[in-house]
């Protein structure tokens, strides 16, 4: 099927001239009843065909017995009916010429392996007869722009759908009429919203591709909790930047995406999210991990025509509302504009000395309420220059409902984004009202709004990256790893891969024994570092298997006995083979370097904090695989530690170049060699101001 037929079928799906329901039942107990009435009850235009065959009409409009009955094949089919009979009324929907068929029965591939192959033989049937499937596991979806409602939620008992800017795709059907129900009481309007359940056929990324291509749709968001097609992520994020649309992007299970792994920090760390967060981050989708926010940014994003945002204005009714907002700002990387001379020119004759800055106090006007200067305070202030966008928090106060009407009006007569907080409850319903009155973008939580603006901000501050050449002095891997059983990496294979494509790495000789070990040494020069190599052991200073700063022969020999007894004691397991005598390398800094090859989204690189605290530091960085030294140094900038790297309290500045080269060139390797190479890890990266050196590396190939 081609994205073109693809994109038609769900066109008609959103916008169907006809449409069955398939167990449409009186009864609202019942979710045939209750799609059937919301329906009808939205006054869809189009020909209705309820199919229940124990009934001459459903709610005074004509019932058919099957739907081989109705007088033409309907465009959509929704079947809310016992799983015993989806089968055969699937099979129907396919004799009779529909379109689509919505599935909301559930118990299939959510179940286990029996409901899968049960889900499959459903989209076999569809399939064959070239109709599509939504669901099953669904709870439908509806169309504000086409006037078109097919859900059994009972969010959509409501007197009008209103049309906006905002398309939502949904995993879920009940959290998808959740966060509908909440935004339709803050004002916040929708093109579409789909739910697509198990993805046994038309999966997210196909609603997310129509949105795309949708007139009437602004801006995309989404709720997933697994990706049918994670291939599809990339190109419909590249399709909707070009479009100029912003995606929002909300996914299930962030806290169960790390899976612990004994070879290497690379697979335990570059979890599941945390790979999603890296490609989100180079394609332009904006991760958020809360929905209500997530809606909130939308409809801002698509009433203010996608603004940029960097710096925000605060007015507020509460001098300690301002100070929390501000705070709670400065913790989401928000800048608090700094309002230009003209601007406190203008503000100085309502407020006293010194409150005519950021945030705004209304509270500290010379004389009156608050609702005598709200309009001209916000006035002057939505002209700023300086501000990007402005944060009204409202607390209570006397004539609220005033207040927020004059500063929704000086808001949207100065053309500035803007955003309200109601903090209080009940006592300020009315406030709530003039602003929807006004249509007037808010919330009730503080949280949310600064969620939302930090949404914002992230979107705004994407920049894609420019492509960087392949370095030109790279060797051919592929002689290096090809040859190698699948397994741990030999150590001296991957130094040899390492040292081909160009990443300096720390000299070294393997020794059997320990004269060997001490011939060795003096080949490469006192101090030396000793470390075990024995089969099944990776994590050679958990085991006390690493010897340092080791000064002469006898330091050497001592070392020798010490490791072979710390292996006997913690691993009595593992083959002794002998050490690696390595020259004693120093560094002011210590990174970790690896590559994860994940089956989504191919090989990745990742950099961070590295030692043998870097798994309690976390503090690591992904990027697919290759990149260049341009790319990796903006991979290096997001790190916490980059301080470090820079230069920062007397600390000398390190060779940040000479680190963004051995990414580069590492990340190569990791392209290059995709095909065998699952994880590689150098640990540590030893950073100096003159360059960088691998100390220790391990590699697993498949």
């Amino acid at each position: 099927m081609t994205a073109d037929n693809t994109r038609a079928q769900v066109a008609r799906l959103l916008n169907p001239a006809s449409v069955a329901v398939i167990g449409a039942t009186e009864d609202l107990t019942k979710f045939g009843g209750r799609a059937f009435r919301n329906l009808v009850t939205h006054r869809f235009t189009g020909e209705i065909y309820p199919i229940n065959p124990r009934r001459e009409q459903v709610l005074g409009i004509p019932a058919f017995p099957t739907i081989a009955a109705t007088p033409r094949p309907p465009d959509v089919a929704l079947l809310a009916i016992p799983k015993a009979a989806t089968l055969a009324a699937v099979q129907e929907c396919a004799d009779a010429g529909v379109g689509t068929a919505v599935v909301i029965t559930s118990q299939f591939a959510e179940t286990g392996p029996s409901g899968a192959r049960d889900e499959q033989v459903l989209v076999e049937v569809a399939r064959g007869a070239g109709m599509r499937l939504v669901g099953p596991n669904c709870l439908g979806l509806f169309s504000p722009a086409n006037g078109f409602v097919l859900t059994s939620s009972p969010a959509l008992d409501i007197p009008e759908l209103r049309a906006g800017a905002v398309g939502l795709v949904s995993q879920s059907g009940a959290l998808l009429a959740t966060v509908f129900d909440r935004a339709n009481d803050l004002g916040i309007t929708f093109s579409h919203c789909v739910s697509v359940g198990n993805q046994a056929d038309l999966e997210a990324g196909d609603f997310v591709d129509y949105l795309i291509e949708d007139e009437r749709t602004r801006v995309i968001c989404s709720y997933v909790e697994g990706f049918a097609d994670p291939g599809r992520l990339v190109p419909l994020a590249e399709r909707a930047r070009a479009a100029g649309k912003p995606w929002l992007l909300v996914k299930a299970g962030r806290a169960a995406a790390g899976q612990r792994a004994a070879f290497s920090h690379t697979a335990s760390l570059a979890g599941d999210y945390a790979v999603l967060e890296a490609v989100a981050h180079e394609v332009g989708v904006t991760l958020m991990d809360d929905p209500d926010a997530m809606l909130l940014t939308a409809a801002t994003l698509a009433r203010f025509d996608c603004t940029p945002l960097k710096r925000v204005a605060i007015v507020t009714t509460s001098g300690g509302g301002g100070a929390i907002a501000a705070d709670r700002l400065a913790d989401a990387g928000i800048e608090l504009a700094r309002f230009a001379p003209a601007t406190v020119v203008a503000l100085e004759p309502l407020f006293m000395p010194g409150q005519a800055s950021n945030p705004i106090d209304l509270g500290g006007r010379r004389a009156g309420e608050a609702v005598n200067i709200a309009g001209a305070a916000l006035g002057a202030i939505a002209n700023d220059p300086e501000s990007d966008a402005l944060l009204l928090v409202l607390s209570t106060a006397p004539l609220l409902d005033q207040i927020a009407a004059d500063l929704a009006q000086a808001a949207a007569d100065s053309g500035t984004p803007h955003l309200f907080v109601v903090w209080p409850g009940s006592a300020a319903d009315a406030a709530r009202r003039a602003l929807l009155d006004a249509g007037a973008p808010f919330c009730d939580r503080l949280d949310d709004a600064v969620r939302a603006l930090a949404g914002w901000a992230r979107w705004s501050d994407f920049t894609p990256s420019a492509p960087e050449p392949r370095p030109s002095s790279l060797s051919d891997v592929s002689a290096l790893l090809t040859q190698s059983p699948a397994g741990p990496l030999d150590e001296a294979i991957l130094t040899e891969s390492l040292a081909a494509y160009g990443v300096p790495v720390n000299a070294s000789q393997f020794a059997r024994t320990a004269d060997e070990a001490v011939s060795a040494a003096e080949t490469l020069g006192y101090p030396v570092a000793l470390k075990v190599v024995a089969d099944g052991v990776t994590h050679k200073s958990d085991l006390g298997g690493v010897a340092l700063d080791l000064v002469d022969a006898a330091a050497v020999c001592a070392a020798w006995e010490q490791l072979r007894a710390n292996l006997a004691r913690h691993a009595p397991d593992a083959a002794w083979r002998g050490a690696r005598v390595q020259r004693m390398a120093h560094g002011d800094a210590e990174l970790l370097m690896g590559v994860k090859r994940d089956a989504q989204f191919g090989p990745l690189i990742m950099v961070g904090a590295g030692g043998v605290l870097v798994e309690l530091l976390g503090d690591i960085q992904l990027a697919r695989a290759p990149l260049g030294p341009h790319a990796a140094g903006a991979l290096l900038r997001r790190l916490r530690c980059w301080p470090l790297l820079a230069g920062t309290r007397g600390r000398p500045t390190l060779d940040v170049a000479a680190v963004a080269d051995s990414v580069s060139r590492v990340s190569w390797l990791a392209w290059d060699a995709r095909a065998r190479l699952v994880e590689l890890e150098i640990n540590p990266l030893l950073v100096a101001t003159d360059g960088v050196v691998a100390v220790d590396a391990r590699g697993l190939v498949g």
